[in-house]
C-alpha cells in the first residue's frame, strides 16, 4: 500500500523546486541573481556561464582528442574493445543484469556501424575533429569514429559528466567487474558476429521518462520487435513452478524472428518462454530500457 506521508513529501519537493526554479527566472528579469551568496547582475551571470562552457568544452575534447590519438596508434584488436567496453560501461551499465542482453544487442549495432560510412567516419559537423587534427590528420579508424561520432552516444557530450570515462576508465570495484564482463561478451560477439541482426540505432527509453520517443524523428528506421533474453539457467525450476500454477499471466509478444512469446510473473520478477514450448524460459527483457531500430529500407 502507497505511504500518504510519502507521496506529500515528495509533492511537497516537486513544489520547492518548481518554486526555486521560477525565483530563479524572475531574479534575471529583475537583473538581480544570486550566484554563491553573491548578488550579481544576468549579464555577468550570462559571461561566467558562457566562459565556463568555453573552458569546459577546451579540456573535454582536447582530452577525448588525445584518447583518440593515443589509441590510434593500437592493434585494431585493441581498438575493438576499448570502443565496445566504454560504449557499454555508459550507455548501460548495470542495469541489463548478469545475463547481458541489452550489451549483446549494443554490441551488434556498434559492429554494424562498422559498415556505414554514416557512423565510421568523422567529418566537420563533429567537433572533436578540429581537436584531433591539431594532433594528426589519420583519422581513418573506423572503429574510433564509430564511438566519438558526434550525436550518437550522449555520453560523448563535453557536458555530460560521464565523458570523463572516456579518457579516465572506471577502476574501482564496480567498474573493474563491468569491465570484465563487457571484455568477455565483446569477445565473444566479435567472434560470432550477426550477419542477420539488422539493427543501427537504440534509444533507452529508461533514460528518456516523460521525454519524447525517437520513432518519430527517426523517420528512416523502423522499431525493431520486442525480443526475449537468453535462456535462463534455472529453467527447469521455473517449469516445475509454472506447472504448480505459480505463474501470473502478463502478455504475449511476437518476435523479430517471428516466434510467439508469453511474459509471466513468478515470484514477483518477470520471465518469458516460448508459447510452442512452456520450458524453455528466458531472462525478460524490460522494454521500457532499450529500443532498437533497424532501417526501413530492408
Amino acid at each position: 500500500m502507497v505511504n500518504p506521508e510519502k507521496i506529500l513529501g515528495r509533492l511537497e519537493h516537486w513544489k520547492n523546486r518548481n518554486q526555486d526554479v521560477l525565483n530563479f527566472y524572475q531574479s534575471i528579469v529583475q537583473n538581480k541573481v544570486l550566484n554563491e551568496g553573491e548578488t550579481i547582475s544576468a549579464q555577468k551571470l550570462l559571461e561566467d556561464k558562457s566562459f565556463a562552457t568555453w573552458r569546459l568544452k577546451e579540456f573535454v575534447l582536447s582530452k577525448t582528442a588525445q584518447t583518440y590519438l593515443y589509441w590510434s596508434k593500437q592493434e585494431e584488436i585493441f581498438q575493438a574493445l576499448y570502443v565496445m567496453e566504454t560504449i557499454l560501461y555508459s550507455e548501460v551499465g548495470l542495469i541489463d543484469g548478469n545475463s547481458g542482453s541489452d550489451r549483446k544487442e549494443i554490441l551488434k549495432i556498434i559492429m554494424n556501424r562498422l559498415n556505414h560510412k554514416k557512423y565510421n567516419s568523422l567529418d566537420e559537423f563533429d567537433d572533436v575533429l578540429t581537436y584531433i587534427k591539431q594532433l594528426t590528420t589519420n583519422i581513418d579508424f573506423p572503429w574510433l569514429n564509430v564511438l566519438f561520432k558526434e550525436g550518437e552516444f550522449s555520453f560523448t557530450y563535453f557536458y555530460i559528466s560521464g565523458n570523463l570515462h572516456i579518457y579516465c576508465p572506471d577502476m574501482g570495484r564496480t567498474g573493474n567487474f563491468l569491465r570484465r564482463q563487457n571484455l568477455k561478451f565483446s569477445l565473444d560477439a566479435l567472434k560470432k558476429p550477426d550477419p542477420l541482426y539488422q539493427g543501427l540505432r537504440y534509444y533507452s527509453r529508461y533514460s528518456m521518462q516523460g521525454r519524447i520517443e525517437m520513432d518519430s524523428i527517426w523517420n528512416e528506421y523502423r522499431p525493431l520487435k520486442e525480443k526475449p533474453g537468453s535462456l535462463h539457467p534455472h529453467r527447469k525450476l521455473l517449469w516445475k513452478k509454472f506447472k504448480k500454477n505459480q505463474a501470473t499471466y502478463l502478455y504475449e509478444f511476437v518476435a523479430e524472428d517471428g516466434g510467439d512469446y508469453v511474459v509471466v510473473d513468478i515470484g514477483h520478477k518477470n520471465y518469458v518462454y516460448k508459447k510452442n514450448n512452456p520450458k524453455e524460459f528466458f531472462y525478460y527483457r524490460n522494454i521500457h530500457q532499450f529500443k532498437y531500430f533497424g532501417p526501413k529500407s530492408l
